[in-house]
């Protein structure tokens, strides 16, 4: 990153305009993805368990809407963010 050793703001690319990244706080969005997105957690095994319990009622109730549903609040949805905010950034990061 040109002038990130001289105490200046680092240039943004092209995307990260077009985007409207700030270079500033994709340390910081980083870190909120992958809270989001870390298996070690008690909030992450939660919504497992809440997500795998909706999704069998919706399978008992045969209701295609209730396990959509169930899909949407898994916690599942972080590591997808992470990779969509990895491919649209164009940094390769919190892909890993």
């Amino acid at each position: 990153m040109a002038g990130s050793h001289d105490g200046t703001t680092p240039k943004k690319t092209r995307l990260q305009l077009w985007l409207r990244i700030d270079p500033e706080q994709k340390p910081k969005i980083y870190a909120q993805i992958y809270d989001t997105a870390n298996v070690l957690s008690l909030n992450y095994w939660l919504g497992i368990i809440f997500s795998a319990g909706i999704a069998a009622l919706g399978l008992v109730l045969n209701s295609p809407a209730v396990i959509i549903g169930a899909m949407l609040i898994s916690p599942l949805m972080g590591p997808i963010m992470a990779t969509g905010l990895a491919l649209a950034a164009g940094d390769l990061l919190p892909c890993r």
